[in-house]
């Protein structure tokens, strides 16, 4: 039986090529012909502007006194949780006293058993609280930043507002490892920045005014905004 090749004679190949190469050209003169999508023309400038978080947030009363307050309660959860563990060492002492057939030794070991479930219920549950509550408050406070930010990119008329803040690497690179530098390296991604579009001091100072006027009793309600220029 012949191929289909074989049944397809010179003359229709011919034929048939040419209708491809026809066709395909038609197609390709549509396609230039389409009017193509017309692409939007950038309007306006683009007035960018630089802020270092972590300076900005080492800088604000509202941060130090964060830090302050957390330093409290975990010195309060230690305090407290020794004061516990006093007690139950004090269980533990009174057992040594009592004869390990006695029902007063069953009775004093189910007890220490009992405080001791307590007591590590009560530390995993005082934990869980401490680190729950500052992470709400430092969610927070990054959110104050925010706002302030862009309040005073509004201001100064800002469209942009990178975040400059590159990890140091030490003078001293036989403390770290290679991948850790080569992290600190890749972290970047600022690579140089003109420290005169630094706006962390309108912002510090904004912040700082916000904090006192809530600590005050007042505005509290009202958004952050920054100072218009005089």
């Amino acid at each position: 039986m012949d191929s289909v090749w074989n049944r397809v004679r010179p003359g229709r190949l011919t034929a048939l090529v040419a209708a491809v190469m026809i066709s395909g050209a038609g197609a390709i003169r549509l396609a230039r012909g389409a009017d193509p999508t017309p692409t939007p023309a950038v309007t306006g400038t683009l007035n960018i502007a630089i802020a270092n978080l972590l300076n900005i947030a080492n800088n604000i009363k509202e941060y130090g006194d964060l830090n302050s307050e957390t330093d409290l309660d975990a010195k309060s959860y230690q305090s407290t949780l020794q004061d516990k563990k006093n007690k139950l060492d004090q269980l533990q002492q009174s057992l040594n006293y009592l004869k390990p057939d006695s029902p007063q030794y069953t009775e004093a070991s189910q007890n220490l058993l009992e405080e001791e479930i307590k007591v590590k219920a009560w530390d995993e549950e005082t934990k869980l609280e401490l680190a729950r509550k500052y992470k709400m408050r430092l969610r927070s406070l990054f959110q104050e930043i925010e706002d302030a930010v862009a309040s005073v990119a509004q201001k100064d008329g800002y469209n942009l507002v990178l975040c400059d803040q590159r990890l140091q690497i030490p003078d001293n690179l036989d403390n770290i490892d290679v991948p850790t530098l080569r992290n600190l390296i890749l972290q970047r991604t600022v690579l140089y920045s003109d420290q005169s579009r630094s706006i962390d001091g309108e912002v510090i100072t904004l912040l700082d005014k916000n904090y006192a006027d809530r600590a005050a009793g007042g505005g509290l309600d009202q958004p952050t905004t920054a100072p218009s220029n005089p």
